[in-house]
């Protein structure tokens, strides 16, 4: 009988470093504003550049409709987890003059590193 058991973790080595500091738009005067509940609030401009206003945490309408404040989003590193793996083998053989026989199990298991929902 022989049996071995294995588990590694895993974590991503690197991330991006991205700039957390303008939102979007396509330059710094790129503001829209909109009436919400009788005030003029700042909307998100529907645009792919990160070359908009600074984050200043400011009230902004977001393209819901829901107000939200004016700051940068979660990082990289919360799209991602501890990954985890464990494989787990058992075995178990045997032989005469006769014949020989064998048995062997494995189970295993992986816990990617993306996060649910993500």
């Amino acid at each position: 009988m022989s049996g071995a058991f294995q588990y590694s973790v895993e974590k991503p080595r690197i991330y991006l470093d991205l700039q957390n500091e303008y939102g979007l738009g396509d330059n710094f005067y790129d503001t829209v504003y909109a009436i919400r509940n009788g005030q003029r609030v700042r909307q998100i401009p529907n645009r792919r550049f990160s070359f908009g206003p600074k984050f200043d945490g400011s009230s902004v309408m977001g393209y819901d409709s829901v107000l939200t404040t004016n700051s940068p989003h979660d990082t990289y590193e919360d799209l991602f987890r501890t990954g985890s793996s464990y494989n787990s083998n058992i075995s178990i053989a045997g032989s005469s003059d006769k014949g020989s026989i064998r048995a062997s199990y494995t189970n295993y298991k992986y816990n990617d590193i993306t996060s649910t929902n993500s």
